[in-house]
């Protein structure tokens, strides 16, 4: 059977080949049929992007008004309210996840043993309604901190033999 390539109409242009599968996941997903073009040469080089038009999502003609008016609902919903962890002093769940940099001397330390040493996975916490901040822990399992302590006296071995044979040369 020879498709006739009229019945296929542009929907929207996308800049990059992300957003037009996205769209094109989510018309799928209501059951309209599409067709993405020009994707694989936006992908081999973005700066035809422009050249070419974008990443074209095509849509049956038939199909065209209901696609534009599953985008157009999806568009204007609200968005998704992200549940955090609920606050141990006045359990709102309107929490934000912290995080901790390094400065100094301290980088050097984790960033040679962060990997080799996470005994303990350590989040923490502030709450938006009251201000109160805490740490989540979670434990390890024993093969997990077994593991992690085999591999740091491996790495220290390695360390001091190093060090031992750099003084011998001095």
């Amino acid at each position: 059977m020879k498709e006739n390539k009229s019945e296929w109409v542009l929907l929207r242009s996308f800049s990059n080949s992300l957003e037009a599968n996205i769209v094109c996941s989510f018309l799928n997903s209501q059951g309209i049929e599409t067709q993405s073009r020009d994707e694989h040469i936006v992908n081999i080089n973005w700066l035809y992007s422009n050249a070419v038009g974008g990443v074209k999502v095509m849509v049956r003609s038939q199909d065209l008004e209901a696609a534009t008016s599953a985008l157009e609902a999806q568009e204007s919903a609200p968005p998704l309210e992200v549940v955090g962890e609920e606050c141990p002093k006045c359990h709102s769940t309107q929490t934000e996840h912290n995080f901790k940099s390094y400065k100094g001397i301290k980088t050097l330390f984790v960033a040679l043993f962060a990997l080799v040493l996470p005994f303990r996975d350590r989040e923490a916490w502030s709450c938006l309604s009251c201000g109160h901040q805490w740490q989540k822990t979670e434990s390890q399992s024993g093969i997990y901190i077994f593991f992690n302590w085999l591999i740091f006296f491996l790495v220290l071995g390695l360390l001091l033999s190093l060090f031992m044979g750099w003084f011998r040369q001095i």
